[in-house]
Order: structure tokens, then C-alpha cells, then sequence
């Protein structure tokens, strides 16, 4: 059930088709096409991709108001604790930004911030039963521009952040990141300190592509009505 403010009105209009015609072809009466529109009646995923087919356009069309916010990378927590992290976005990238963001997949919410945002969403080894098992599903929410553009946003500053090397960081288990996440400090030259205290690490004199702050985390995704829409797809998934 979708039990928040939609954008099934503004999709009708966008449509051109008469509400009456939309209610004919959904098997539904014009009261209850109503309901729907001004959330008297929660529409279910099944009535969503319904007006969706009606309408010409994507269910989370129909649901959301709000933009989307991309999802750029992911954390995982592996069963000794140990995490790994992956960023989807390509840092060489030489397409034009919109079309590359399009190519990931979103997360569609009533809430917004004031500031063009990404997610680093998380997943954990069902084998995992450690301090960090309320995680599995996160969202933490970074500020885009420094990714795209490639600086280093001064609210990083003594916060955490994430982080990416210009050359990789070698890990003790031998694997080389470029990814990583930790509480940023400006050392002379145009170089940063990284450190991490829950991994207990400590990087020196690293050059960096951007670092991007970490805005907020959300842990309980479908307590807050998010839905990701699949970029392959097209459609919504449920995580």
C-alpha cells in the first residue's frame, strides 16, 4: 500500500486523456480514480503499474513527486566484518552526466534535501550477526556534485565522508581500494588524511578525486516509503 501524497493527478494531465477515460480503462469508477488522486484510497505497486500502462509513462511517475535520487555506490558487510565498498559511478566518465546517472538505479521518496544527493546503499552476509547487523539495508545520502565534478567539498572536513584515491590504498587483506569512507583532514600540498576509527585505520598525504560528505543515513527503507526503481528494468524492486 502507498499510503503518501502521489503524482497520479499531474501524470493524468501530462497524459492529455480525460479522467473519465482513465477510470474506464483501469476497471475502476471516477470516484474511486478520485480517491486515489487525493489519497483517500491507498494505491497498491499492482494499481500504480496499471495507470502507469494507461498513462504511457513508469509507475514511480505515477507515485512520486519528488526526483529521484541516484544510488552510487555499495557497501557490504561480509560475515568476519569486514567491508567492502564499490562505487558505480565511473570516475573517468566522459558521457554527459545525466545520461550516465540514468544508466544506475534510483531511489524514490516523499522527502527531499536541498541539495542534488546520492546513496551508498548497503547489504550484509546473512551469516553476519555482529554489532554492525542494523546496517543491512541502509541508505547513507552524500552530496552528488562532488562526485561529478571532482572536488573535495569542505564539509568534509574533520566528518565523515566518502572518499576516492587517486592511487589505491592496499589493504591488510591485500586488496587494493579506491573507495573508502572516513573523517577527512587537509594536510599541506593539496594532499588529506583519511581516518576511519570503527576500522581502526589511518591513511597519510592521499590525493583525491572528491570527497563527498555523508548527509544522513536511513535505516528502515520501507518504514520510510522508499522504492528503487531498477535502471535495467525500469520498474520498481522491493529491498
Amino acid at each position: 500500500m502507498i499510503d503518501m501524497p502521489n503524482n497520479l493527478n499531474k501524470m493524468i494531465e501530462k497524459s492529455g486523456l480525460q479522467k473519465k477515460v482513465v477510470a474506464e480503462r483501469k476497471g475502476v469508477t471516477p470516484e474511486t480514480l478520485s480517491r486515489h488522486i487525493h489519497e483517500r484510497v491507498p494505491m497498491t505497486l499492482v494499481d500504480a503499474r496499471e495507470y502507469a500502462d494507461i498513462l504511457g509513462c513508469a509507475a514511480y511517475e505515477v507515485i512520486f513527486e519528488t526526483q529521484g535520487t541516484p544510488i552510487v555506490g555499495h557497501c557490504h558487510l561480509h560475515k568476519d566484518g569486514s567491508i567492502s565498498r564499490k562505487l558505480h559511478w565511473d570516475v573517468e566518465n566522459t558521457t554527459p552526466d545525466e545520461v550516465a546517472l540514468n544508466k544506475l538505479d534510483w531511489a524514490y521518496s516523499h522527502t527531499h534535501l536541498p541539495y542534488r544527493s546520492a546513496i551508498i546503499d548497503w547489504s550484509m552476509d546473512k551469516k553476519y550477526t555482529g554489532q554492525w547487523a542494523y546496517w543491512g539495508k541502509a541508505h547513507e545520502y552524500v552530496m552528488l556534485d562532488p562526485i561529478l565534478e571532482h572536488f573535495v567539498h569542505e564539509e568534509c572536513y574533520g566528518k565523515q565522508s566518502y572518499c576516492y584515491l587517486k592511487n589505491p590504498w592496499t589493504c591488510d587483506k591485500g586488496i587494493k581500494w579506491h573507495f573508502v569512507s572516513g573523517m577527512v583532514y587537509p594536510e599541506p600540498g593539496g594532499v588529506f588524511q583519511i581516518i576511519n576509527f570503527d576500522l581502526d585505520w589511518h591513511l597519510k598525504e592521499q590525493e583525491l578525486v572528491f570527497a563527498t560528505p555523508i548527509i544522513t543515513i536511513s535505516l528502515r527503507q520501507r518504514l520510510r516509503g522508499v522504492l528503487v526503481v531498477d535502471s535495467k528494468r525500469q520498474d520498481i524492486v522491493i529491498k
